[in-house]
């Protein structure tokens, strides 16, 4: 029989819990993804949007900040946090994003956290109830669950366990990379849960998405006055990134199984 959580169920502090914002500062992201003359300010509004959600959070929750990038977001997150949290800071180190990624994973859990769940700087529209949902699945008996995008990765994996042996061969950032981290996972004895669908942002196609969906929540605050700037700069495919974003030009590949 599968674990059950409610999806009203709080992420209790019963554990030691944290999250892992593994995020470039809005510097170093808009110099890696760049989005036009205003990738600053778009990157901004995208963590201070991650940040704000992570706020709402149980304050016993450890924020978890990647070394090399700890400077410029710690700064910001001490603009954005209105709760008494918890810092602390990861060194992450490999080669490639791969073992960066799940080498960062393992060192949260080794220095004590034991629900841990991950997300990146470029997903928006994450709320509190993805986090919630994520933390409560982790309480209820999964071992780990991933919230697959539509473009085949994943916005945020949770994991009790470490991951670098599990996810050694999974092909990073492709459209079957979501696949690939489920039936890793699985193949190891680890079934983990499949959280609902949610788009990150990776190029310009990926923006103007954004924008109609923010449009349709008649949304005026800094995250879609950013959007609208990035796109009003972005004028051309010399100006940022063309419509392919930084990944082939592939439709997406992955199927989420039924979220639970």
């Amino acid at each position: 029989m599968k674990p059950s959580a409610s999806t009203s169920q709080m992420c209790l502090p019963f554990l030691r819990a944290g999250v892992l914002l593994f995020a470039r500062s809005s510097d170093a992201a808009a110099q890696a993804k760049p989005m036009g003359t205003r990738s600053f300010r778009l990157h901004r509004a995208m963590l201070v949007s991650v940040l704000r959600s992570i706020d709402q959070l149980h304050e016993s929750i450890e924020l978890v900040l990647p070394e090399d990038q700890a400077n410029g977001l710690e700064a910001l997150a001490s603009e954005v946090l209105t709760t008494p949290r918890r810092i602390r800071r990861v060194a992450v180190t490999g080669d490639g994003f791969g073992a960066r990624f799940s080498g960062a994973v393992d060192r949260c859990l080794e220095f004590g956290v034991e629900q841990l769940v991950v997300v990146g700087g470029d997903v928006p529209e994450i709320r509190p109830r993805h986090f919630i949902r994520a933390f409560a699945l982790l309480s209820a008996g999964y071992k780990a669950a991933v919230g697959p995008s539509p473009d085949g990765g994943f916005y945020l994996l949770a994991t009790r366990a470490p991951v670098s042996r599990k996810l050694a061969r999974v092909t990073w950032r492709g459209a079957s990379t979501a696949d690939e981290v489920m039936s890793a996972l699985s193949l190891r004895g680890v079934a983990p849960a499949c959280l609902e669908p949610l788009a990150d942002l990776d190029g310009l196609h990926d923006l103007w998405q954004l924008r109609v969906r923010l449009q349709r929540l008649h949304r005026r605050d800094e995250l879609s006055a950013a959007v609208s700037s990035a796109l009003m700069a972005t004028s051309s495919d010399e100006d940022g990134l063309d419509s392919k974003g930084d990944r082939e030009d592939r439709p997406p590949r992955f199927r989420a199984p039924p979220a639970v």
